[in-house]
């Protein structure tokens, strides 16, 4: 069975129709529920986008009997607490571990996120957005492209 992240099944279009390409900054991600806890959940996977936009993965066995209600909630406890608790720096760690865990190096992974159209450079990549802060991490403000 493969791996969810090495499986093509997140895909989102641009405002153009364009795919946006995404890259998985962590297995098992850790959620705090404040700036000095250890994390409360544990998400499965965390992927982010050329925007700096990040996609929340669960995954749920078709045999969990769960309701989709408590799933539901359970996300939104994750994404309502990851953009709150989750540095830029944090997130560009994870990811970076993450390449080095898969063999990957930074800047193939960069390149698969930014393309070859992209003038950004690794260190200009918007974890700030991904993390939810808004600001850059002098404090200054951040804005996409």
């Amino acid at each position: 069975m493969p791996r969810i992240s090495t499986v093509a099944l997140l895909t989102a279009l641009d405002r153009n129709g364009q795919v946006l390409p995404r890259v998985l900054v962590a297995r098992e991600m850790g959620v705090p529920t404040s700036t000095d806890s250890a994390p409360a959940y544990w998400l499965d996977h965390l992927f982010v986008d050329a925007d700096g936009v990040p996609t929340l993965v669960e995954v749920k066995r078709a045999t969990d009997t769960r309701i989709r209600r408590e799933v539901v909630g359970q996300m939104l406890d994750y994404a309502a607490n990851a953009a709150r608790y989750w540095p830029a720096a944090l997130l560009r760690r994870s990811f970076e571990d993450t390449c080095a865990k898969d063999g990957r190096s930074l800047e193939e992974a960069y390149g698969e996120l930014l393309g070859d159209q992209d003038d950004r450079s690794a260190e200009e990549f918007l974890w700030i957005r991904a993390s939810g802060s808004g600001s850059g991490p002098d404090g200054s403000a951040v804005s996409g492209r």
